[in-house]
């Protein structure tokens, strides 16, 4: 049986999941009704956009997991993509700008930089500073406001040497 029963049912539950939304913004960030609103059409775009990248092997990973996680919970199955991602992670193949990063307020925050990481050397990039936007070896600065923690440490990361150029909101900024 469907979790709804009629298109309007699933279309209602929607509109209070947006309202809900809106108004937690205007709440817990003390923005305006029109900035929540504002916020959660960007967020809207952003999602889209990030499934609108998902291929068939997502889809099938996401599918099957569920599917074992029914049965075992501690049995899952890896993408090809998921592999090379373990992989790189177990022979350290890329590295990142040595910086630990948080996901706040539809920010993605620096928390520590790490001493002799890429942050440390350059002494551009500091705690609390909020990146907004990242461009990785010359191609264009890509909007990461409301991403995912993951999805934006993915575009973050590289091999070493690649060139990472990062939009940021200093800390103490009265921007956000």
């Amino acid at each position: 049986e469907p979790y709804f029963k009629s298109q309007k049912e699933y279309e209602n539950h929607w509109k209070k999941m947006l309202k809900s939304s809106i108004l937690s913004l205007e709440d817990y960030e003390e923005l305006t009704y029109k900035e929540s609103i504002d916020r959660m059409k960007n967020r809207m775009g952003i999602r889209k956009k990030l499934l609108e990248k998902k291929t068939t092997d997502d889809i099938y990973s996401y599918f099957v997991n569920s599917f074992l996680k029914e049965y075992d919970p501690h049995t899952s199955y890896l993408s090809a993509k998921e592999i090379a991602d373990f992989n790189i992670s177990m022979k350290l193949q890329l590295s990142g700008i040595g910086a630990v990063l948080t996901g706040e307020k539809g920010f993605i925050k620096v928390i520590k930089i790490t001493s002799n990481g890429p942050a440390a050397k350059g002494k551009e990039l500091q705690p609390e500073d909020k990146i907004i936007a990242v461009a990785t070896d010359g191609k264009e600065f890509e909007d990461i406001m409301d991403w995912p923690l993951g999805e934006a440490i993915n575009l973050i990361r590289g091999k070493k040497g690649t060139t990472v150029k990062l939009r940021v909101i200093p800390s103490g900024s009265k921007t956000a």
